[in-house]
């Protein structure tokens, strides 16, 4: 029966060891994709894609696809957004600069949306399961 309760710590340090690679996969992906997108242009918001987590429209929870519309070498593109922003943060007709892949004008970044910041949370958490599977290695 003793066996039973090292699964706890072992869980836990499995559970920390899979959230920390998610984070290092989405940190190096977001880096990426900012690295590809380095050439300023500046666009228009065209279009919201609501990715429902509520159903009320203003939940500060739920989050949208934007769609951008700018103009490189005299051709208009439209382009949504590979990530999710807070529904909020932007309405449709507002302008500002993004980067764009010089290789895709297709592929775009918006340097105001906190993409970056949320990547926290899986890292933070893997650090609290790898240092409570350790800790609990000791309590139980």
């Amino acid at each position: 029966m003793e066996n039973f309760y090292i699964l706890f710590p072992i869980l836990f340090l499995l559970v920390g060891v899979i959230c920390l690679i998610a984070w290092f996969i989405a940190k190096n992906k977001i880096n990426d994709l900012i690295n590809r997108c380095n050439k300023k242009v500046t666009a228009t918001i065209t279009k919201r894609e609501l990715f429902v987590v509520d159903s009320s429209d203003d939940d500060p929870m739920n989050m949208s696809y934007y769609w951008y519309e700018y103009e490189i070498n005299g051709k208009v593109y439209h382009t949504k957004t590979k990530y999710l922003v807070n529904t909020g943060k932007y309405k449709v007709g507002d302008t500002m600069d993004i980067y764009y892949n010089e290789n895709d004008y297709n592929e775009i970044y918006n340097p105001k949306d906190s993409i970056k910041n949320i990547i926290v949370i899986p890292l933070l958490l893997g650090i609290l399961f790898i240092i409570s599977g350790i800790v609990s290695f000791f309590i139980i």
